[in-house]
């Protein structure tokens, strides 16, 4: 397929998953079933990619990077929270950089 190293950044912490909020998507989008169930299986898809590339990551074939916590809140304006999930990225970065570039070196 013509990739040769995979690198992947992740915003969510190991172990997350996707939940599938299908009481909103079939109650608001009735006019609308083709977009209703490409919504309602947006979840599922989204899952399957995840434990397709934890997989990858197990056998080798990818290089992952994930937060150690992550904020819930996705409009978060609280700069104080934002320079933690900055501060912890780093952190992550900086103890995963030896082993990235092992990886990278195969």
């Amino acid at each position: 397929d013509g990739r040769r190293r995979l690198v992947v950044l992740l915003t969510r912490r190991e172990g997350y998953r996707k939940v599938e909020n299908w009481r909103y998507f079939s109650l608001y989008y009735l006019k609308y079933p083709k977009l209703r169930r490409a919504l309602l299986r947006k979840a599922l898809r989204y899952n399957i990619a995840l434990k397709r590339l934890e997989d990858m990551q197990k056998r080798g074939e990818a290089f992952v990077l994930r937060p150690t916590f992550y904020c819930e809140n996705r409009l978060n304006s609280d700069t104080e929270e934002l320079a933690r999930l900055y501060e912890n990225g780093r952190k992550v970065a900086k103890s995963s950089l030896s082993a990235l570039r092992e990886y990278l070196e195969k």
